[in-house]
């Protein structure tokens, strides 16, 4: 079921840009406050790419971050908004939380947690090394790894995508 769930909401994600994201965002993250039981203190970083052709667009909570190969700097800034949080996206500017741009041909991404930054020892360096990969699973897994031997425990998690524009 929650599979399911997932796909059917990640669809209309997708399909929308712009304005009609930011919205979709807004109320995929209301949808997760809702279902969290009542008093929960549960919180929780975020950060999504839909990949349409040459167009990439980001949303991204906490302190979870987007890199893009080459760029020296992350491609959104960490943020106050947390998911589960009552204070949601659509309560503050989508400049704080949204971007778009678009990619070169083959050009990598990389979608990162909190516990990859946290123990990256120069984060910086995440962009530079991004093509330097054979494939997009080599880059995730070798990102992940490198903050697990450095002593994350939890939250390591990476997406790294190249795909050919075109498609």
């Amino acid at each position: 079921l929650a599979i399911a769930r997932t796909r059917a909401l990640a669809e209309p994600l997708l399909l929308a840009s712009g304005a009609a994201f930011q919205s979709r965002i807004c109320e995929l993250l209301d949808d997760v406050r809702t279902r969290l039981p009542k008093g929960s203190e549960s919180r929780s970083c975020l950060v999504l790419a839909a990949l349409r052709g040459a167009s990439c667009e980001l949303a991204s909570f906490g302190d979870a971050f987007a890199f893009r190969a080459g760029s020296p700097l992350p491609l959104m800034q960490q943020n106050t908004i947390l998911v589960g949080s009552e204070r949601g996206p659509g309560q503050i500017a989508p400049a704080r939380w949204h971007t778009s741009f678009e990619r070169a041909k083959r050009e990598r991404i990389a979608l990162v947690s909190d516990g990859v930054i946290n123990f990256t020892p120069d984060p910086s360096l995440i962009p530079g090394s991004l093509s330097g990969f054979a494939t997009d699973l080599e880059c995730a897994r070798e990102l992940a790894l490198a903050a697990l031997r450095a002593g994350a425990a939890d939250n390591v998690a990476v997406a790294a995508f190249s795909g050919d524009t075109d498609v």
